[in-house]
């Protein structure tokens, strides 16, 4: 994996960042490593439940199906993901569908 160096969306750098830095603010300062980060997005996923495409309301999603989504949700995020990038470890919340 090659380093890398996330700016927040409106932070101004008025100086270099390091390499596998992320950095916020105004002025921009490191508030955590991108290594930190990958894993604590990681963490995040497999504690977030996880949807199929047919949840979406263009994919004809049903007021009920987007009610059971929110009953699932016990802090606000879901994630919708298509049916081919779906992962075993994590399957959909209720009614969702799995790849097979």
């Amino acid at each position: 994996m090659y380093p890398c160096t996330i700016i927040v969306a409106g932070s101004v750098a008025t100086r270099d960042i390091p390499d596998g830095a992320v950095a916020a603010g105004n002025p921009a300062r490191v508030i955590k490593t991108t290594a930190d980060l990958q894993e604590k997005t990681k963490v995040k996923l497999t504690q977030t439940p996880c949807f199929g495409e047919e949840y979406r309301m263009k994919c004809g999603g049903t007021v009920a199906m987007r009610k059971s989504m929110l009953k699932a949700m016990p802090h606000g995020e879901c994630y919708i993901i298509s049916k081919e990038n779906l992962r075993g470890d994590n399957p959909p919340a209720t009614g969702g569908s799995q790849a097979g």
